[in-house]
């Protein structure tokens, strides 16, 4: 099973989230490489990516990229900053793992 189902892709390319402006792919993925490196450390073994979800999703909220990405979406409400967040966890997560793993 896909850790970002077809269903939350499209829903992130249908809110303009992705494709990634290369500013705020930088960004996140650095936040993400973050994550991995705590998470790595914690559980002293390196991490599947399904163990950094959750640590990533509330990393993203507290990121100012990707808190400017949910303010410049204009039919987006607050109470839903956290669903958008796991899901852009999940994409960050399965597409670029690699990347992640290396910065």
């Amino acid at each position: 099973m896909s850790l970002c189902p077809e269903t939350e892709l499209a829903t992130l390319q249908s809110w303009g989230f992705i494709p990634l402006d290369q500013k705020y792919e930088n960004e996140l993925l650095g936040v993400a490489s973050t994550v991995y490196r705590v998470v790595s450390s914690e559980k002293k073994t390196p991490p599947e990516p399904a163990d950094c979800v959750t640590p990533l999703k509330f990393a993203l909220l507290t990121s100012p990229g990707f808190g400017s990405m949910l303010r410049g979406i204009v039919n987006l409400k607050p109470q839903n900053y956290q669903l958008f967040a796991g899901m852009m966890a999940r994409y960050l997560l399965e597409n670029y793992w690699l990347e992640i793993q290396r910065i």
